[in-house]
């Protein structure tokens, strides 16, 4: 059995191997190894990796030390199940559903029909995703040929569409519901991940954002992370701090443990890319949320914090979101977690 320690220790999985004298085809005892590396990172990873330097810690001439943290959603995911509306991971990468909906592998796409999809006839044929009754191939070939659903060229090369951002996804999903699809005809994938940066470029907690970006999601990733971490950041910078404000604001009543935490605790702003296209006329944004308010994160007319960290280190995931698409959701833990182990090692 591979040891957790090894993992915790070094995350890459051929020296981990080669440590514990495994052969790699005993692929249960990796698997298994790999699920406790994940559950183990995902309850620990903002204490293992609790950070302070004199980038993203400042002592002012008054002897009083403040911090900034930078947070952002980026788009890149494993895949997810196939129905539409599921949130579940696949059980398999060959599998494409999760274990509550394994049993529509083979089915005919249409909803109610439980016939098995049909046989591809020739190299230009669309993905047999129906059965061989006759409306349901109708039913099939109308989605792809419709200019609002997808393109000519995509409908004949099917499988080479895959869907992620936001906007699309959502208008996607809408059509399969009227197209009668009980599973969409492409891949789903998670949303994305969800960062929150030390203004240094170290990252303080990573989360899997199985909806996308919600306020409700981010309150509560964030106050796991800091009731872990029991530190809190002088400044958070967000690219819609003024917005998720207001939640907490709205929500004190509701929730005065998130309120005290989140609201009375962090000074929330705009980073100044973001900020200038904020409307003017929203006088809460203006007053509360502008960097050039708070003279503690200027020396002279530099910025004192790097407001960038964040879509900086999102850069730095882009180049392995396309190994990420195609894993299982246990290969791509354990490989996006290892990831960020070796690059907050490399920084720290």
């Amino acid at each position: 059995m591979l040891l957790l320690q090894e993992y915790i220790q070094d995350p890459a999985v051929s020296e981990a191997l080669q440590a514990s004298n495994q052969v790699s085809d005993n692929v249960e005892d990796l698997r298994l190894a790999m699920k406790e590396y994940v559950e183990w990172m995902n309850a620990h990873f903002a204490v293992k990796w609790k950070h302070s330097c004199g980038e993203c810690h400042v002592v002012d001439s008054k002897g009083q030390e403040y911090s900034a943290a930078v947070m952002d959603g980026k788009v890149m995911g494993h895949l997810l199940c196939r129905v539409i509306g599921c949130n579940l991971d696949i059980i398999g990468i060959n599998t494409k559903f999760c274990i509550n909906h394994a049993g529509l592998k083979g089915k005919c796409i249409i909803s109610g029909c439980a016939n098995q999809k049909r046989e591809r006839e020739n190299s230009f044929d669309y993905q047999p995703l129906s059965c061989k009754e006759v409306e349901h191939m109708e039913a099939v070939g109308k989605f792809f040929s419709d200019p609002s659903t997808t393109s000519e060229k995509t409908a004949k090369k099917y499988g080479g569409k895959t869907r992620v951002s936001v906007g699309h996804v959502k208008d996607d999903e809408r059509n399969y519901e009227e197209f009668g699809f009980c599973y969409s005809p492409f891949d789903r994938f998670l949303p994305g991940v969800f960062l929150v940066v030390w203004s240094c470029g170290h990252i303080m907690d990573i989360g899997k954002m199985y909806s996308f970006e919600s306020n409700k999601f981010i309150t509560g990733f964030l106050c796991q992370t800091f009731m872990r971490l029991d530190e809190y950041p002088t400044f958070m910078f967000y690219d819609k701090a003024c917005v998720f404000v207001r939640t907490l604001k709205n929500g004190a009543q509701q929730n005065k443990l998130l309120h005290k935490m989140l609201y009375q605790k962090i000074i929330w702003v705009v980073d100044r890319f973001h900020f200038r296209n904020h409307s003017r006329r929203d006088r809460f944004c203006m007053e509360n949320c502008d960097a050039r308010s708070f003279a503690r994160l200027y020396q002279g007319n530099k910025p004192l914090f790097n407001t960038s960290a964040a879509e900086q280190c999102a850069g730095w995931f882009e180049k392995m979101g396309h190994i990420l698409r195609y894993l299982d959701p246990l290969q791509a833990d354990f490989f996006l977690f290892s990831m960020v182990d070796m690059r907050n090692d490399q920084l720290s």
